[in-house]
């Protein structure tokens, strides 16, 4: 068989991306961001990411915001972050929902609003993502922007935890469940 040559692979995403492939500009991105076949390198990871931004790939929207959220190869700016997650989410994306979510709930550059978060939560956690569906066991587990139902709390975590969520793991082995 074949094996994983990831700098041959960052070559071919590298010709993609510079053919204005945006896929390939996010995942050269996601690659210099955690040093994958290639050094990490945050300035190239956010220049990947922003090239898939302005070509309106969802997910280039978001890791874009990420980067802003964090400081990732540019200066920090979570009000230009939370705008991104608004533009990815809107594109469908579903770590867009899942961090326009998290700024609902903590108030980053909005004001904090738990149903709103609830809502991004629950659009991130219908297409399994274990974070979202993490976030939105402990929704149900304090009653943010929710009634307080310990059922479906339990229900969440559950589904996190087998989507591979170590904090949702944590809190079930906590629960006794």
């Amino acid at each position: 068989g074949t094996r994983k040559d990831l700098t041959l692979a960052n070559l071919a995403y590298d010709r993609a991306a510079k053919l204005g492939n945006s896929d390939a500009q996010n995942i050269l991105g996601v690659n210099y961001e955690n040093g994958i076949g290639v050094e990490k390198n945050l300035e190239k990871a956010f220049d990947n990411y922003q090239k898939a931004a302005s070509n309106g790939n969802a997910k280039g929207k978001n890791n874009l915001g990420l980067c802003y959220f964090k400081g990732l190869g540019v200066k920090k700016d979570v009000s230009h972050a939370y705008k991104l997650f608004v533009e990815s989410s809107n594109m469908g994306c579903v770590d867009g929902f899942y961090n326009l979510g998290y700024c609902y709930e903590n108030g980053v550059s909005v004001e904090k609003n738990l149903k709103k978060a609830f809502e991004c939560y629950q659009k991130a956690a219908s297409k399994q993502h274990s974070q979202a569906e993490y976030s939105l066991g402990r929704c149900y587990y304090y009653g943010y922007g929710v009634t307080k139902d310990l059922a479906l709390a339990k229900e969440y975590f559950q589904r996190a935890a087998q989507h591979g969520n170590l904090s949702a793991k944590n809190v079930l082995q906590q629960l006794g469940y």
